[in-house]
């Protein structure tokens, strides 16, 4: 199965609503050949992304996972053709490291910490509330094997360059010098 991956809490700063409309106009052919599966837990205020997940005409190709165990996070980030992160505002974007570690090609916002985390090996929205820009990121990566090969082979280059070991070491070296 192809699918298109986003995985974070559902609530407004997330910006999955852009996802959702982004999708609703992708060409029919993409649609038809790859699903969109969310998964995390239900959050705050997500009223609207519920009643937009109702109105666009493509609900069925739409699968919300919920919160989901770790084992099963690793296995949709290994199987994803694609991760889409379009947040509007992170601390760090762990879900985008977790996603390259596993291969993905990603696509994210340029805010935050995000191009600190996805580094050269994202694709970055300039604008993550603009669902035409998201939706001809996701058409382009798709409809390009050597680009996906590409990214994902640099996804798991930048994700080696965060680990919690590496993390430890720094911050003691901070503190013992």
């Amino acid at each position: 199965e192809k699918f298109i991956l986003s995985v974070s809490t559902l609530e407004p700063r997330k910006n999955l609503i852009t996802l959702l409309y982004a999708y609703q106009i992708l060409p029919d052919e993409i649609k038809k050949n790859f699903r969109l599966k969310i998964a995390g837990n239900v959050g705050w205020n997500n009223d609207e992304f519920e009643n937009v997940l109702k109105f666009i005409n493509c609900q069925k190709q739409i699968d919300l996972l919920g919160r989901i165990s770790d084992e099963e996070l690793v296995k949709l980030y290994n199987k994803a053709t694609l991760f889409v992160y379009p947040s509007l505002f992170e601390g760090f974007g762990l879900p985008i490291v977790e996603a390259m570690s596993c291969g993905a090609p990603v696509i994210t916002s340029n805010n935050s910490s995000l191009p600190e985390a996805g580094g050269e090996a994202a694709i970055y929205l300039e604008n993550p509330t603009d669902e035409k820009e998201l939706s001809d990121k996701i058409t382009q990566i798709l409809n390009n094997q050597d680009q996906q090969s590409k990214l994902s082979r640099a996804s798991i280059k930048q994700a080696e360059k965060f680990s919690w070991d590496k993390t430890v070491s720094q911050t003691l070296e901070l503190f013992f010098r």
